[in-house]
């Protein structure tokens, strides 16, 4: 459906940097890495980044101490799958009690900061 609507899509290994150059990409404007293995996106990232190190590269974290590992080897930002989709429906939730967005927001960064926070320190 994307390529239909001109939006050129490839398929192959992306984490090899090899695979993307020879597919034409020498330099991406971002990489997006979502591999459900641990080790798999941790290596991807870190393959990556060495070979594009001033390009954004947005991963998919398992859990806290992945998301930890990922910044390490070199992601842009990395995002917790389970805990965004319970903050997707907690906010769902308050906004359908008439919480203002500008709320709802502020305290769902509040919420990743902390998370964050907490990672680094355990």
């Amino acid at each position: 459906a994307s390529r239909k609507l001109g939006f050129p899509i490839l398929y192959g290994d992306g984490s090899r940097p090899a695979v993307l150059q020879s597919a034409g990409i020498s330099c991406p404007k971002a990489v997006m890495v979502m591999y459900t293995a641990r080790n798999k996106t941790t290596e991807a990232v870190q393959s990556l980044r060495l070979a594009f190190p001033a390009v954004p590269i947005y991963a998919r974290a398992l859990d806290l101490k992945h998301l930890l590992d990922l910044k390490k080897a070199g992601a842009t930002d990395a995002i917790l799958e389970s805990a965004e989709t319970s903050l997707q429906l907690g906010s769902k939730l308050l906004k359908g009690f008439g919480v203002m967005s500008d709320d709802v927001n502020f305290l769902r960064q509040l919420i990743r900061d902390s998370m964050e926070l907490q990672a680094q320190e355990g």
